[in-house]
């Protein structure tokens, strides 16, 4: 296996090398997704930067599955970094909603781009998954749902 053979996916990139002919092995770094976790207040918050996307869902999957695990009552995704969600997205968002609802797992989105709301209302995901406009808005809808 040669360098231009090796890919690296970690949670913040997706890097591949990949060859060039004049050039030799070529390194090239595409941001897809990044991610942070913090409490605030009771409200266990997941901060997504860039685009959740079929190469970063599963990922995404991952840290989401993490909070079922542990059975969180109130998990509120920020995405004010977040610049596309395709449909692997998506379906990864409604799996944590079904999966935390045995627990009655509340959750949210907050600082949504209108181009990614546009994507949520025209497969009416915001019936399932509440938009709130600032953290302290979802903070209080969702602590106070949640019993926290």
């Amino acid at each position: 296996m040669g360098l231009a053979d090796i890919g690296i996916l970690t949670k913040e990139f997706l890097c591949q090398l990949s060859p060039s002919a004049s050039t030799g092995p070529l390194l090239t770094v595409t941001a897809h997704m990044q991610t942070r976790e913090h409490l605030d207040q009771g409200l266990h918050i997941l901060v997504i930067e860039g685009e959740i996307d079929l190469a970063c869902s599963p990922d995404l999957r991952a840290l989401l599955h993490e909070y079922v695990k542990k059975k969180v009552r109130a998990l509120l995704l920020d995405f004010q970094g977040v610049t596309y969600v395709d449909s692997s997205g998506l379906a990864t968002l409604v799996e944590y909603v079904r999966l935390a609802q045995p627990f009655a797992g509340k959750f949210g989105l907050a600082h949504v781009s209108e181009r990614v709301r546009t994507i949520f209302d025209l497969v009416r995901l915001t019936e399932l998954m509440p938009i709130y406009p600032t953290i302290a808005e979802a903070r209080a809808a969702l602590l106070a749902s949640s019993g926290a």
